[in-house]
């Protein structure tokens, strides 16, 4: 995903309802209807948005992204093998275990959302760049944070 504008103008419900943004907007949706914020009565999915977003496009990068961020073979079988020995130690509360980087096309999001915050720290440390492996577990971090009720109390009491 490219943003051309660091500066570009918030999404409003107005210009969305005038459907002002025709590469983003392919279509009239039946939501339309109701009376309600199409912009800014909308929760963020984290979901979508970081595990089948974000997380998956770092992985499509490091496996057939552009040369530059691409990951040698042999790293991706040995990734790969690192996971798959992970299996039986992860615990029964979590929905999938780990499976091969080659089936990544068939990943669910608790199986990104694994990845994330669990087994790509350890599987990705020293074999990733070290500035991309900073800022791989600052993500990972932050959505560990994000996703922990004990430390959403720290972190965001409400005043």
């Amino acid at each position: 995903m490219i943003f051309p504008e660091c500066d570009a103008a918030p999404r409003t419900d107005l210009a969305f309802a005038r459907h002002e943004e025709e590469d983003h907007q392919v279509g009239k949706t039946p939501l339309e209807k109701l009376s309600l914020g199409l912009v800014s009565q909308f929760p963020l999915d984290y979901m979508h948005m970081v595990c089948l977003g974000v997380t998956r496009r770092l992985i499509m990068a490091w496996l057939r992204g552009p040369l530059q961020c691409r990951l040698p073979s042999r790293t991706v079988e040995c990734l790969s093998s690192k996971l798959i020995e992970m299996r039986s130690h992860i615990p029964a509360e979590f929905a999938r275990r780990p499976r091969s980087l080659a089936d990544v096309d068939r990943w669910k999001a608790t199986e990104f959302r694994l990845f994330l915050l669990y087994t790509g720290p350890l599987v990705l440390k020293n074999v990733l760049d070290e500035a991309v492996y900073k800022h791989f577990m600052l993500l990972s971090l932050a959505f560990f944070c994000l996703c922990s009720p004990r430390l959403q109390k720290i972190f965001f009491v409400c005043r």
